[in-house]
């Protein structure tokens, strides 16, 4: 029994040198301290199994300051907003002034010289006048010609008179001319020396509308003042708008107004009439507060008749 326990205790003695001296085969662990205080620990198995290297290094501080995440996002901010002027800068817009075509890049002051603006998408949207227009050149013969298939709005902004008016030369000229969409004149505006019409639209949503201010056409060597072609469009005078009309050529003139559905008057508007004029239209609507003067006897309605509402 004591000889087996001294085997034992000498087997148990046995392995610890053995341990000790380093003697297990292909065992071993070697570490490497990198310049970088960073340690490498590359564990070998054996030679039944492939190598496993593993690299463990110092931690690295990867924390990003306020000020570095704040420099990013300008910049990222600021490529944005690049590309999108780009991309506005690039815009058409179916619509001329003078002869030079609204763009995105020069919509803020389409002319150069700060007569005029747009405001709007390239279906619709506003022209402000804060100067004369007058056409050297123009698209289609007129001075403002508009494709905008939702229709477009002319817009003198303060008090004084605006003078859109074309060279007066060409064989069928415009002051406006609007081929799609309806037309909104507001604010204070003078239109002439067109030999066609002063405004013409086209389209069968080709309505126009004269609102909040004065309209003033002096015609001299024209056929229309207004000349709406399509049998579903109308002109409408309101809130307190007025459209001035003075026939000042020799004869030429054909109507102040041509609209075959209707013509609407109501809000305290009017309609005054210098000269020899007629209204071509089917009907007149004259609502209450609204008025028509006539500073001549040769002023008549052509074909149609008046309804006059009591009550607007």
């Amino acid at each position: 029994m004591k000889a087996k326990q001294f085997t034992r205790k000498l087997m148990a003695l046995f392995m610890s040198i053995v341990l000790l001296m380093g003697m297990v085969p292909e065992a071993g662990i070697r570490v490497f301290a990198a310049e970088d205080e960073a340690a490498e620990a590359v564990i070998e198995g054996d030679g039944n199994e492939a190598a496993e290297e593993v690299v463990v290094t110092a931690d690295e501080d990867t924390t990003t300051s306020d000020t570095e995440v704040a420099e990013n996002e300008e910049y990222a901010g600021a490529e944005e907003d690049t590309v999108e002027e780009e991309r506005g800068a690039a815009v058409e817009y179916r619509l001329w002034v003078c002869g030079t075509q609204v763009t995105g890049d020069n919509k803020n002051d389409i002319l150069g010289d700060g007569s005029v603006s747009y405001k709007g998408s390239d279906t619709q949207g506003t022209l402000y006048i804060t100067g004369s227009l007058f056409a050297e050149k123009n698209e289609k013969n007129a001075v403002i010609y508009s494709e905008l298939f939702m229709g477009l709005t002319v817009c003198g902004n303060d008090s004084r008179y605006y003078w859109i008016s074309s060279k007066g030369e060409d064989k069928n000229s415009y002051s406006v001319y609007c081929k799609n969409g309806s037309l909104t004149l507001e604010g204070d505006i003078s239109l002439g020396s067109f030999t066609d019409a002063g405004i013409r639209t086209d389209d069968e949503f080709g309505n126009v509308t004269i609102q909040n201010g004065t309209l003033t056409i002096h015609n001299g060597n024209g056929k229309y003042g207004i000349l709406v072609n399509d049998a579903t469009s109308r002109l409408q005078v309101e809130n307190s708008a007025e459209l001035e009309y003075e026939n000042e050529g020799s004869g030429s003139a054909v109507a102040a107004v041509d609209v075959t559905n209707q013509i609407t008057i109501k809000g305290k508007a009017g309609i005054i009439t210098r000269k020899e004029t007629a209204f071509k239209s089917d009907t007149m609507s004259i609502r209450a507060g609204a008025y028509v003067k006539a500073e001549s006897s040769a002023t008549e309605l052509e074909r149609g008749s008046v309804a006059v509402y009591s009550a607007p």
